[in-house]
């Protein structure tokens, strides 16, 4: 369960109009007669909301689970001051923690002796809002996005959907405290923030280039978590091979918000290449402007999250050395132009032992959409490529905490294709993100299976604050790949397999590293090498 939730939960009961304040008056008539006690036979639920000492009946019907839980323990039982207490108690833990809202259950005085008993039931209303300890983010910023008006009932689902949409920006956490208001019958909510400085810049390097446009890498970039003014995100990122020549690409990304609690991200970016190759003598160029829409489903708050993606692709491309490490095919420059539409779901669930996280997408092209999106221009770059074409793609995985503090963690990924794709839509199989112990993207495949599978030690820390930790690993790596239409002689399947220790290292916030080496078990055209080391440092603030 989020940090956050547990915060929250944890203090609701405690908070609107606290149980000892609630009134609870005794009026059940001395009985002459012993052996003829009052039983319970209709349960009344008056909304006293307005102070009313009687007010509007709440139809218990609404309520099923409540009903039958009252039914089955209480209803034809004696009506004491102890089966009373145990009513209201019942009746409060429910609407607290089930319901929308906070309340509050009265015991008016009454007579009892039909077997009738009215309750009222009172619910918490806003009384002082108040956002200590915000600081780069303001108090006028919180309350619009928290919506909390004095005197206004307070809507429990309502404030935590709030409160988990505000958290999704990394750069701020609100949690909420509530207590009993300076009036009877209202709520005091003080919602705790703690922010950063809203930009982060960082730069690092790593290995992660194909052997055609230098392997080593050097990147910067910034993200700004109060783009506007309405805590939207926006990313940039410069990347470059070390001579910062054969190898240029300008990144950007700006998440948006949605007041309605959906989330707009455009990308896009632009690459320039020079490689190493006789035949190529000009420069290299791809381009690439894309949009997400997502809906998250309600409630936001639970472990339990999910949400739908629609999306649209326009790439710009003159040749395919940008995502190959080897090519079996001859080098041809010759613009492309893809357009295409994705629709995806992504399922997340935060347990205190299980953490999975499964994502599905649907990629799709179905017309000639673009001037230069057709089979002629696809198949000079692929053979056997069309304009016309659909693939999907799938995600499992998890963290899973094993004995002795140990984890053992899981991705399973893999993609299906009907037709042959442009090396830009094949899955990369080779290198770090994938299978460890070869050079990245030495395999690209229409349709594919990886598995990467992980032994962790526990964190070990060496800084006071325990904001270090050192973590060990082993991992095994497989994956499979298929092409379509490869023609005669070249084979049409590969599968690579590796296996070897590695190191993660982070200091928070500012520093994170990772080296693994990787042994490749089966040997692939273009990589004649037995292993490879991986490696990648992000320095930041």
């Amino acid at each position: 369960m989020n940090i956050f939730l547990k915060t929250v939960l944890a203090a609701l009961p405690l908070l609107a109009i606290a149980e000892e304040e609630a009134p609870f008056v005794s009026s059940i008539p001395p009985n002459p007669e012993e052996e003829a006690p009052v039983f319970l036979k209709q349960l009344v639920l008056a909304d006293a909301t307005e102070d009313s000492v009687s007010g509007k009946e709440v139809d218990l019907d609404s309520y099923p689970s409540l009903k039958a839980l009252l039914e089955e323990k209480y209803f034809n039982q004696p009506l004491t001051e102890t089966i009373l207490m145990e009513i209201r108690k019942e009746i409060l833990s429910y609407f607290n923690q089930e319901e929308q809202f906070l309340a509050a259950v009265e015991y008016p005085i009454q007579e009892v002796s039909s077997g009738v008993v009215t309750m009222n039931l009172l619910k918490a209303k806003v009384g002082k809002v108040t956002y200590p300890d915000s600081y780069w983010f303001t108090p006028d910023y919180y309350q619009k996005r928290l919506y909390m008006p004095e005197g206004s009932v307070i809507d429990k689902e309502a404030m935590l959907n709030n409160i988990a949409w505000i958290n999704r920006n990394p750069f701020q956490f609100v949690s909420a405290v509530v207590s009993p208001g300076e009036k009877p019958g209202m709520t005091d909510i003080a919602f705790q923030v703690r922010d950063r400085f809203p930009v982060r810049f960082y730069v690092g390097a790593d290995n992660t280039g194909t052997s055609f446009i230098e392997q080593g890498r050097l990147f910067t970039g910034f993200t700004w978590g109060n783009f506007f003014g309405r805590g939207d995100l926006l990313s940039f990122q410069y990347t470059g091979s070390p001579d910062f020549h054969r190898f240029k690409s300008y990144y950007g990304n700006y998440t948006c918000y949605l007041p309605w609690k959906h989330t707009l991200i455009l990308f896009g970016g632009y690459a320039t290449i020079h490689p190493d190759i006789s035949s190529f003598k000009s420069e290299g160029q791809n381009g690439q402007m894309s949009g997400r829409y997502t809906i998250p489903f309600k409630p936001l708050y639970t472990a339990l999250s999910h949400e739908v993606l629609f999306g649209y692709d326009f790439k710009n491309l003159n040749n395919s050395l940008f995502f190959v490490g080897e090519t079996l095919f001859p080098v041809v420059q010759s613009t492309v132009q893809i357009s295409q539409f994705v629709v995806g779901y992504q399922l997340q669930y935060e347990g205190e032992r299980l953490k999975p996280f499964m994502k599905l997408e649907l990629f799709f092209s179905p017309a000639e959409m673009v001037p230069k999106q057709n089979d002629a221009a696809f198949q000079a770059l692929r053979p056997g490529a069309e304009a016309r074409y659909a693939y999907g793609k799938g995600m499992l995985s998890d963290v899973i905490k094993i004995p002795r503090d140990f984890s053992f963690a899981y991705t399973l990924r893999g993609q299906y294709s009907s037709t042959a794709l442009i090396a830009s839509e094949q899955f990369p199989l080779g290198g770090y993100d994938t299978v460890r112990g070869y050079d990245e993207r030495v395999y690209n495949s229409d349709s594919a299976v990886c598995v990467n599978l992980e032994i962790r030690s526990p964190p070990r820390h060496f800084s006071s604050t325990r904001k270090d930790a050192l973590t060990i690993l082993a991992f095994f790596d497989y994956g499979f790949g298929h092409n379509r239409d490869m023609g005669d002689g070249v084979p049409s399947s590969q599968y690579l397999m590796g296996v070897g220790p590695g190191i993660r290292y982070t200091y928070s916030p500012f520093v994170s590293a990772r080296i693994d080496y990787g042994f490749n078990l089966h040997s692939v055209f273009g990589d004649s090498h037995s292993g490879r080391v991986h490696v990648g440092i992000t320095a930041g603030y």
